[in-house]
């Protein structure tokens, strides 16, 4: 697929009235204290997950890794919004990104702003998306699960969940020099370096097959030529919410839609939206695997 075409965007546009729009221009303010406030609470979960399993009980690693998995979702997911507001960020905002969400996750906020953008333009270009999927390498035809396997073992991608950005020419220095740091500090206090190998492990056996899941559920096993019917929401449950879209980060239709309405404000958009016909013909799920049109009976049915 060539630039994303925007029939349905238009379409969109045309049905929902002049106060509808306005609606959904005042959702695009960034709330910095609200940002702020979610990134603290995230790293108060992932201080407890690691205090489980390095100052209580190994055998409440699982524990550990599956918290600290929800907490990464949600830095990579507040790293998300960042980058659509980056211009409205002072330089120490943006310094503050990057060392208390983008470097933690191997990633800076110039970095994967830049490929980000890329990815908004031509989302499912195989030749020009960073984020395609090959779904003929991947065996996406032969099920969902062969298929999230498959990608879950490729070298290459599981060195990219890890290391992200390092070995970058432009963005990998910093990363280096945050963790070189970081790891000097951690050697100096007991345990500290069980903290450093509790994180990457959770990162590579937890996080990275969770994240490879939820890049399945953003964008495939959809049919269409164009950005909005290769999309989709999911209303899933809470506890579900909080391992694959932490951050209400659940409502990806609305996101491409709308790029910079915020993850909080993206559930009020998507109730102004459905006063357009052809928004609501478009994916939502109503669940990840209980529902009508649940993820999983989707995926099932439109292989």
């Amino acid at each position: 697929m060539k630039n994303s075409t925007n029939q349905s965007a238009n379409q969109i546009r045309k049905e929902l009235s002049p106060t509808h729009l306005k609606e959904l221009s005042l959702l695009r303010n960034l709330d910095k204290r609200h940002v702020a406030l979610a990134t603290l609470g995230s790293w108060l979960v992932a201080a407890v997950a690691i205090t489980l399993s390095v100052a209580l009980s190994w055998w409440l690693l699982p524990v550990t890794a599956l918290l600290l998995t929800a907490h990464m979702m949600a830095l990579n997911n507040i790293l998300h919004e960042a980058s659509h507001h980056q211009r409205r960020l002072k330089p120490w905002q943006k310094l503050l990104v990057d060392w208390f969400i983008a470097y933690p996750m191997c990633q800076s906020l110039k970095g994967y702003s830049e490929i980000h953008a890329v990815h908004h333009r031509y989302t499912g270009d195989r030749h020009r998306d960073p984020d395609y999927i090959d779904v003929v390498r991947y065996q996406a035809n032969k099920g969902w699960l062969t298929f999230w396997r498959n990608l879950t073992l490729d070298p290459k991608r599981m060195l990219g969940s890890v290391f992200g950005e390092l070995g970058w020419k432009n963005t990998g220095t910093g990363i280096l020099q945050y963790w070189l740091v970081l790891g000097v500090a951690l050697a100096l206090i007991p345990s500290g370096l069980n903290v450093l190998a509790v994180w990457f492990a959770a990162k590579l056996l937890a996080y990275h097959p969770v994240f490879t899941l939820r890049e399945l559920m953003d964008h495939q096993y959809l049919s269409g030529n164009e950005v909005l019917t290769i999309t989709r929401n999911i209303q899933g449950n809470a506890l579900l919410d909080a391992l694959f879209h932490p951050y209400n980060d659940n409502w990806h239709l609305v996101h491409h839609f709308l790029p910079l309405v915020t993850n909080r404000n993206a559930e009020k958009a998507h109730r102004i939206l459905r006063k357009s016909k052809t928004y609501r013909c478009l994916e939502h799920c109503d669940g990840y695997v209980v529902g009508q049109k649940s993820l999983l009976k989707r995926w099932n049915f439109s292989r």
